[in-house]
């Protein structure tokens, strides 16, 4: 399954660059925003704070990531979401890891396995691109297919957990 995971590969290239995670680990997107007033939603800050890689397991920030093919399924996947939501302090773990799981799963599809991530004026942008090679390895047909089968996978989940909420 393609994951976007910690990496400390191109660090140093722009200023401020840096990499509390651990090398491999998996990665969430999120507003570099700890000021309660600022969060306006799940993934963007209200005052523009710039969003950031944070760590499933370390809880740490990344200012770069990269694109593996990563040995986990997505039961695991959707358990070390679910995990970091309610570490976060989520009222609803399941249903913020549905969302979680789609944004993430979504981004790595689009990019070749070895392709390195960073954030340019606030937006996802690749920092390194593999080798020839591996950009034909992954067609943008399959990565479609691949997104969209899992929202529909998970698609009843995350309604039924925004149906409960709202109750």
């Amino acid at each position: 399954m393609l994951l976007v995971t910690a990496t400390e590969e191109t660090q140093g290239l722009k200023p401020g660059d840096f990499c509390d995670t651990i090398e491999g680990e998996l990665v969430v997107i999120f507003a570099d925003c700890h000021v309660q007033a600022h969060q306006g939603d799940l993934f963007r800050c209200r005052e523009g704070c710039p969003p950031r890689f944070f760590g499933l397991n370390s809880h740490e920030r990344s200012t770069t990531a990269m694109v593996r093919n990563a040995p986990v399924s997505r039961e695991d996947y959707l358990l070390a979401l679910s995990a970091y939501a309610e570490h976060r302090g989520s009222p609803a773990p399941q249903s913020m890891a549905c969302v979680l799981g789609t944004q993430m799963v979504s981004t790595a599809v689009t990019y070749a396995p070895g392709t390195v991530l960073d954030f340019t004026q606030g937006r996802l942008a690749e920092r390194a691109v593999p080798p020839l090679a591996w950009r034909n390895f992954v067609s943008t047909a399959s990565a479609m297919a691949r997104s969209f089968a899992w929202r529909r996978y998970y698609d009843k989940t995350i309604q039924a957990a925004d149906h409960n909420r709202r109750s």
